[in-house]
């Protein structure tokens, strides 16, 4: 039996997301921060997925090519995307293998995220007061805070390689990185689960421009949620005097 002094510390951080890791943040806010949740819109939430698509857990890798370019796709079709916006080669053709990343449909009312619920009307659920000191006078500004809007993405990442080989790997790898559940988008201090709803794959040649390839689709469903800082309402808060005396 181990002392009491040399046993492990088997305590362990449960990440929290939603309301819960608002309030975690405006409780451990460093003092040198303004103290008030950061504006999250819905680009925020873009750059958060791509973000884990790029350099998180779901970065991909193959042994000759450390780093598979990664590419955001926006309202257009594929084919008008491989002539403007991927990486082209010196012959003109576009360089493979990449992945393009492409928001499915408009964001969706999202799920309840972690264990406290909403409330209704979109109350401001918390006030948080700011320590303020103007030289003269030190008070405290407070604020209320309105809860978070939920919203519900879904995205499509789609992977172009001509061989088979490089299509296997990204599917092994993205099997094993969801193998438990869930993964996290990370974005001003907040994280926003992602869970693999579906993998497909198309297995007949297609082609751009004589160029023949294969692709393999990933389906990811991301739940997050905007909170606009123009939205919080300031009070009035109480000035003390500051009182100087010399002995």
């Amino acid at each position: 039996m181990l002392p009491k002094s040399n046993k492990p510390d088997n305590t362990f951080y449960v990440k929290k997301y939603g309301k819960e890791r608002v309030d975690e943040l405006l409780e451990n806010s460093d003092l040198k921060t303004t103290f008030l949740p950061e504006t999250i819109l819905t680009e925020d939430l873009h750059y958060a997925f791509l973000n884990l698509i790029k350099e998180g857990n779901l970065k991909f890798s193959l042994d000759k090519i450390p780093k598979v370019e990664v590419f955001f796709v926006v309202g257009e079709r594929w084919s008008d995307q491989y002539k403007t916006w991927f990486k082209k080669g010196t012959d003109g053709n576009v360089e493979m293998p990449f992945i393009a990343v492409k928001p499915v449909e408009r964001p969706v009312k999202g799920q309840r995220l972690g264990d406290i619920y909403n409330i209704p009307f979109r109350n401001r659920f918390r006030y948080v007061e700011i320590p303020v000191f103007d030289g003269n006078y030190l008070y405290e500004e407070i604020y209320k805070v309105t809860q978070p809007v939920n919203l519900t993405l879904n995205y499509l990442v789609r992977f172009f390689s001509p061989y088979k080989q490089h299509h296997d790997r990204i599917s092994e790898h993205y099997q094993k990185m969801f193998s438990f559940l869930q993964n996290y988008g990370l974005h001003k201090g907040n994280y926003f689960p992602c869970y693999l709803e579906n993998v497909s794959g198309d297995d007949n040649l297609d082609s751009f421009e004589q160029q023949r390839f294969y692709t393999t689709d990933f389906t990811i469903r991301m739940e997050g949620f905007i909170q606009d800082s123009n939205d919080f309402q300031r009070i009035k808060g109480i000035k003390k005097n500051l009182i100087k005396f010399s002995i």
